[in-house]
């Protein structure tokens, strides 16, 4: 029997290596592998070949001694072939680690520019069309506009069709709402508030244009703030005559997320302008019992007088007061006022606190406005195009309020303001009249104003700094040795 177990492993050897894992049976069919589990693989560099005469002698005793285990062990357990055997001996499969959960809600980000996109970009992506309609009703009718806005929307895929679970619409300002799915089906309302904060913004350049808002707009003051800064200068600055080479500055607050969406328009806080080496600057500042802000320079006093000298934005002057050569008739007439030549539609101010008692088409002084401002001073503006909604005769009229518009009706050649100014019933020149100027700021409001023009010139300063590197970490010490 000893012999007959050698003779066997003998014949093994020449065909095979010792390691005992090559001694296994080929592969079983795959409907028993499947039911198997697989050894782990062991890497190793297999023993090299011993002559099968060296080890038949010398394992004489180790063979008899596994023939003899053999009678206990089924073989096929101890060589590792298929059998029941095997079933009972294998090691138990190793749990496969579970996969990661997914989300469980699709995230998309889309700009919608109205009720209709909005509705339809949410239906593309599978949603009922009931459902997305309704949820673009309710975006607008929260957020109160149809203005464009910037859509995020998660999804839940686990019925047949994706669902909205939620919807938030941000306009450009940063006012955003929230829809959130509620259990009845419907959407759940939530207001979304960013945090905004106020930023001190700077720019300054010089006249490179005979139009002051060219120059204003390239040098990056905002559009919206050209008015204003021409306005706080109207009692000084003849717009008409500027020139190149002269230098201004503005300074504006502006009301900003962190990602830089304008939450509230800019404000206008202090301007300067300089002309044949004469600097003038304001601030603005809002006395106590008053709502409107008002221009001051730096000692409080305002920079109102009684009359602006160019009621008119953005204008330049075509023909001054005095005789000359009339376009149309061809003679030698006086010219009682000033032309400020601007587009058709350009709005026109009242260069004076008063009362409208005159608003009509009147011959070839076309559409004409006439204010009393009491003292026997009265101001008339000619050829315009339309007059202020609502305004009539008998109203009250601040200083710079707009009173109509820039037009070319009646006898005029193109568009443009002819402005005239009477004092006790005579024709002044409206570019050398004599201003009266406005009250200074005293006592408390003086006090006041002072400490925001104190405030204010530090955040200029601030603006204008160079921002500081952060500081970088000491460098650690080096050990000695």
């Amino acid at each position: 029997m000893i012999a007959r177990i050698v003779e066997a492993a003998a014949m093994e050897t020449e065909s095979t290596s010792f390691n005992p894992r090559t001694w296994v049976s080929p592969a079983p069919p795959a409907d028993s592998v499947s039911q198997i589990a697989p050894e782990p693989v062991v890497s190793e560099a297999p023993p090299a070949k011993r002559p099968t005469a060296l080890w038949v002698g010398g394992s004489v005793i180790g063979l008899a001694a596994m023939a003899g285990l053999a009678l206990l062990v089924p073989w096929g357990a101890f060589f590792g072939k298929p059998g029941a055997e095997a079933h009972q001996s294998a090691p138990a499969p190793v749990a496969a680690a579970a996969p990661m959960a997914a989300p469980r809600y699709d995230t998309r980000i889309f700009p919608a520019a109205d009720m209709n996109e909005l509705g339809l970009s949410l239906e593309e992506m599978g949603i009922d069309t009931g459902d997305a309609y309704f949820a673009a009703e309710e975006v607008i009718a929260a957020l109160g506009t149809m203005e464009p806005m910037t859509v995020t929307v998660e999804l839940d895929s686990k019925g047949a069709k994706p669902a909205i679970h939620s919807l938030t619409a941000e306009l450009e300002n940063g006012a955003a709402i929230r829809l959130i799915r509620a259990g009845d089906g419907g959407f759940k309302r939530e207001s979304v508030v960013e945090t905004a904060q106020v930023r001190v913004r700077q720019v300054g350049g010089t006249i490179k244009h005979n139009i002051f808002y060219l120059s204003a707009v390239e040098a990056g003051i905002p559009n919206s703030l050209v008015s204003d800064f021409t306005k706080a200068f109207a009692f000084d600055i003849d717009w008409g005559q500027i020139k190149p080479g002269d230098r201004f500055s503005a300074t504006w607050e502006e009301n900003v997320t962190r990602a830089g969406r304008e939450v509230e328009p800019p404000r206008l806080i202090a301007v300067e302008y300089e002309t044949d080496g004469i600097k003038r600057s304001f601030y603005a500042f809002t006395p106590p019992d008053e709502a409107e802000p008002r221009w001051f320079d730096e000692g409080g006093q305002g920079n109102a007088r009684s009359l602006m000298r160019t009621p008119v934005d953005g204008a330049r002057i075509t023909s001054r007061f005095g005789v000359r050569k009339h376009p149309i008739y061809n003679i030698q007439k006086a010219h009682n006022g000033v032309d400020f030549a601007a587009p058709t539609g350009t709005p026109i101010f009242a260069a004076g606190k008063g009362t409208v008692i005159f608003q009509a088409m009147a011959g070839g002084a076309g559409n004409l406005i006439k204010i009393d401002h009491g003292d026997g001073l009265e101001t008339r503006y000619m050829h315009l195009n339309a007059f202020a909604e609502g305004q009539g005769v008998g109203a009250s009229v601040m200083q710079g309020q707009v009173i109509g518009y820039v037009g070319t009706t009646g006898g005029s050649t193109g568009p443009h303001l002819h402005f005239e100014i009477r004092t006790d019933g005579n024709y002044v020149d409206p570019l050398s009249f004599e201003n009266t100027v406005t009250e200074a700021l005293t006592g408390a409001e003086l006090r006041m104003y002072l400490a925001q023009r104190k405030a204010t010139s530090a955040e200029i300063a601030a603006a204008n700094s160079p921002k500081k590197p952060a500081a970088k970490p000491a460098a650690k010490p080096k050990p000695q040795g």
